[in-house]
């Protein structure tokens, strides 16, 4: 994600299911959330506070930024990736159901060969988190 605090609305997407909705930017991060209900509180909230919002992003270890597109007549977000050392792909969608009386957001990460990640994670919720490099 750019430094920049102005964020190009082209390069955010969303995804959503009549329950909730989510900004995902071309970088790969979910910069802004609220889960369960569009009333809730944000659980990703970068979008408004870079550094103590709560976050989730797939990247590229290098930073890149990717290009995203919606796969033809759907509300599913593709992220890809091309870089000096592979691509990959983040496909976001936000499923119309319900499953183990939670709210699902599915990114899925789509590596191909050479690709190097980065994932990040930090839950607002609980005002924790963690970080991994995958």
């Amino acid at each position: 994600m750019p430094e920049n605090r102005n964020i190009d609305l082209e390069a955010l997407g969303v995804i959503g299911n009549c329950q909730y909705s989510a900004l995902i930017h071309n970088s790969g991060e979910i910069m802004w959330c609220c889960l369960p209900r569009l009333d809730s509180d944000p659980v990703f909230s970068t979008l408004l506070d870079r550094e103590n919002g709560g976050r989730f992003r797939i990247m590229a270890a290098n930073g890149e930024i990717g290009r995203q597109r919606y796969l033809p007549h759907t509300n599913i977000l593709e992220t890809t990736f091309e870089t000096s050392t592979g691509s990959f792909r983040i496909i976001d969608f936000a499923p119309r159901f319900i499953q183990y009386d939670a709210a699902a957001l599915l990114p899925l990460s789509d590596p191909r060969i050479g690709s190097a990640i980065d994932a990040i994670y930090k839950n607002l919720a609980s005002h924790g988190g963690c970080t991994g490099t995958a």
